[in-house]
């Protein structure tokens, strides 16, 4: 009840951000602005700001691993931005560091986005992205993800979540919230000569793309730690039917490859 009183108070006070938004948590307002919810089992350690450190760059934001976590214990942490509008198509952008001892898994460092709440147990969260194992191990990147859909209100999460006591340890900064417009989209260092589209999404018995280019070589379907599901030669055809009713519900990608390392992705979700 108390964490629900306090997600509610939060979302109605906090200022909706527009477009592009971006915080490096440099302030203490950039970082009172995002909330930090804990739906595990266990908690020794939490998200917290990093100053200085060995594995951390100054003014970021970190997790420590469940320190004396018995080897059942689950712990789940949330750290949620403020309201933010996303009445366009988007694309997040985060420098990130993972570190530890051991591998991720049964770690996981995930960003996910909501269009009702912000609150982890009420918000109808959706995950865009699986940033467990990026390699390699402590060592700064950048790295940019869609949000495939648009609300006027959302919430980005990013979420921890290890059973025991995992060595593993992930840091991010320098967040940027910007449009996807086609500018982009076609840059010349993007390897994009069109965008194409996927409908419906969600989606749950048949995704259909179309203005596929015609150089496209081939249309995979993946997860998304990039293991390919399924590959179709579209054979110069611009619009392609795929029957996904045998996946289970998430987040999936289909890329197109065409000549060279040109390729377009996108991500769709299944419900």
């Amino acid at each position: 009840m108390i964490l629900l009183t306090l997600s509610l108070s939060f979302c109605l006070s906090a200022q909706v951000q527009q477009l592009p938004f971006e915080t490096s948590f440099d302030t203490p307002q950039e970082k009172a602005a995002w909330q930090s919810y804990h739906t595990g089992n266990s908690t020794t350690t939490s998200w917290n700001f990093h100053d200085f450190g060995a594995f951390t760059a100054p003014s970021c934001v970190f997790h420590d691993y469940n320190v004396g976590a018995s080897g059942t214990d689950t712990l789940i942490d949330w750290f949620v931005s403020p309201p933010i509008n996303l009445s366009q198509l988007a694309k997040i952008t985060l420098f990130i560091q993972n570190a530890g001892f051991s591998q991720p898994f049964p770690d996981s460092f995930e960003i996910l986005v909501s269009s009702d709440s912000p609150d982890p147990e009420t918000g109808n969260y959706v995950l865009i992205g699986n940033l467990s194992y990026m390699q390699p191990l402590n060592q700064w990147r950048d790295t940019t993800l869609e949000i495939p859909f648009t609300t006027p209100i959302g919430y980005i999460a990013l979420k921890y979540k290890t059973i025991g006591a995992s060595w593993f340890t992930p840091s991010f900064d320098d967040i940027l919230i910007e449009p996807l417009d086609n500018q982009s989209i076609n840059s010349p260092n993007s390897g994009y000569t069109n965008q194409f589209t996927l409908y419906p999404n969600p989606c749950s018995e048949e995704l259909y793309l179309s203005q596929i280019p015609v150089s496209t070589k081939s249309v995979q379907l993946l997860d998304l730690s990039g293991r390919l599901l399924d590959e179709i030669l579209p054979n110069s055809q611009t619009n392609i039917q795929l029957s996904i009713n045998k996946l289970e519900p998430g987040s999936y990608i289909i890329r197109l490859v065409g000549q060279s390392t040109n390729q377009q992705s996108r991500i769709f979700f299944v419900n």
